[in-house]
């Protein structure tokens, strides 16, 4: 199987709206049993001419990201949520755009809900124009984070296989 869709990328990257664009993908695939990191079932990107294939061996799901102006950006130094093995992160810095995410096992998955209360650096995060949304197939939410005078669009996207 296939992950996703292409003119989905693009028609975030060219909405004009969006200064900066954070996608959030988890995507919620066929894993065999627990979480282990190893090799089996840690993200493996495999980069061709003009795409980002994006998959966790073990699974069933592939995700291809046309290249578009993404390029890997997967920290080196991996902390809470980017530590998972099978954590991806991708930006454009020309349009701005980032899209990161992981796969995860499909039972793992609780459904589209609200963004969780958070801070950054003792600041409260406020989430405005919370609309749950359906992208092709992806279960969606899309949100804008305020911190202090930024405002930064979201669209946490789900696609369980």
């Amino acid at each position: 199987m296939r992950g996703v869709n292409p003119k989905m990328i693009i028609m975030l990257k060219n909405n004009a709206s969006y200064k900066v664009l954070t996608i959030l993908l988890i995507i919620l695939s066929c894993l065999n049993g627990p979480v282990i990191a190893n090799t089996a079932e840690s993200i493996l990107i495999k980069e061709n001419r003009e795409t980002f294939e994006i998959t966790v061996p073990v699974s069933k799901l592939i995700l291809i990201l046309p290249k578009d102006g993404f390029k890997s950006a997967t920290p080196k130094q991996r902390e809470g949520g980017t530590k998972n093995p099978r954590y991806f992160k991708f930006a454009d810095s020309t349009s701005g755009v980032t899209l990161s995410g992981w796969f995860e096992h499909a039972k793992r998955f609780e459904g589209v809900k609200k963004p969780k209360p958070s801070s950054l650096m003792g600041i409260p995060l406020l989430y405005k124009n919370i609309d749950f949304i359906k992208i092709g197939e992806w279960d969606s939410v899309s949100y804008d984070v305020e911190f202090q005078s930024n405002k930064i669009p979201n669209i946490k996207a789900n696609l369980v296989r």
